[in-house]
């Protein structure tokens, strides 16, 4: 699977396609969540966009990276726990570490939304 093609989705400058991405490859994460591709699709293509221009694209991604970081952490299912797990794993090291950025952007979004204290 080439990713080419999901990061120009992701940067494209129609909202809609946009919006399109963030759901498309978070259904693929959400199937195969061990998968590294799947990781780092997601990880490359719908983080970034927690820093949009748009806020409807910026609203979106923010509820799926809540779904998959503060959801899944208080999941009572393991398979949603170590799926979160996994991509904090690739947070923490090499060519991904840039990505924490996006992390620290959506804890400051949910702290203004009151979401966290």
């Amino acid at each position: 699977m080439t990713i080419t093609l999901f990061v120009l989705a992701s940067r494209d400058t129609n909202i809609i396609v946009r919006k399109q991405i963030i759901q498309s490859l978070t259904n693929i994460l959400e199937t195969y969540p061990d998968n590294p591709k799947a990781q780092e699709c997601w990880l490359k293509c719908v983080f970034p966009l927690v820093q949009d221009p748009e806020n409807t694209v910026q609203a979106k991604v923010l509820g799926v990276v809540e779904e998959k970081f503060l959801q899944n952490m208080l999941s009572d299912r393991n398979e949603e726990r170590e799926a979160l797990f996994l991509l904090l794993e690739k947070l923490a090291h090499g060519e991904y570490l840039p990505y924490q950025r996006y992390l620290r952007k959506a804890f400051k979004c949910w702290q203004n939304e009151k979401k966290l204290k």
